[in-house]
């Protein structure tokens, strides 16, 4: 039996990793989803073996793309290594997982549900950023305002980049549309717009 097999971890180490795993994610939470995914298809379907990453680590992707795809209309386009990652030694190995795989098989799904439960209320911190930005007016906008919501909640701060992405693609539209400029391929003789 190799090493890793007979680390032994509880219950209480493993929600850590799983906790841990949970906070530094994005507000899409795509590795947890992964995880909860991994832990569905084993208590339901039977076609995962925790300990044996092969049954999961590539079927795994697929899995939670369909779920995320129906929850949040999006795809991780992250690459295949890094979408890996969450099953390295410091994040969730299978031996950490077949830990939360026994008490999730053992309380009828209780892990997947925690997951998602961590999910909705990441979700719901981001509704509250969209909800104050509607009820804004745009005399009294503050970006700084805005971006400290980024800073000050926990469930969003890794997806401050995010918040950036947004105001500089929102301030490269106004100044197209106020210049009212035509934007030309490079290697195009006409406009594109024409």
């Amino acid at each position: 039996m190799c090493e890793a097999r007979r680390m032994t971890i509880s219950i209480e180490q493993a929600k850590e990793r799983l906790d841990y795993i949970i906070k530094i994610g994005r507000v899409d939470l795509y590795k947890p989803i992964q995880i909860a995914e991994v832990l569905f298809h084993s208590r339901i379907v039977g076609n995962v073996d925790a300990l044996d990453l092969a049954t999961y680590q590539n079927p795994s992707l697929r899995w939670r793309n369909e779920i995320t795809l129906r929850l949040a209309g999006k795809t991780s386009t992250s690459s295949a290594r890094y979408q890996h990652d969450v099953w390295n030694p410091t994040a969730m190995p299978p031996t950490v997982l077949a830990v939360l795989d026994a008490k999730n098989k053992m309380t009828n799904g209780a892990v997947e549900r925690y997951i998602y439960l961590r999910y909705g209320e990441r979700q719901g911190t981001v509704t509250k950023v969209i909800s104050t930005i509607k009820t804004t007016s745009p005399e009294n906008f503050q970006l700084g305002t805005l971006l400290d919501l980024f800073i000050t909640q926990s469930g969003i701060r890794r997806s401050i980049d995010k918040a950036y992405e947004i105001v500089v693609y929102s301030l490269f539209e106004t100044i197209i549309t106020s210049l009212e400029a035509k934007v030309r391929h490079p290697r195009q003789r006409r406009w594109l717009d024409e």
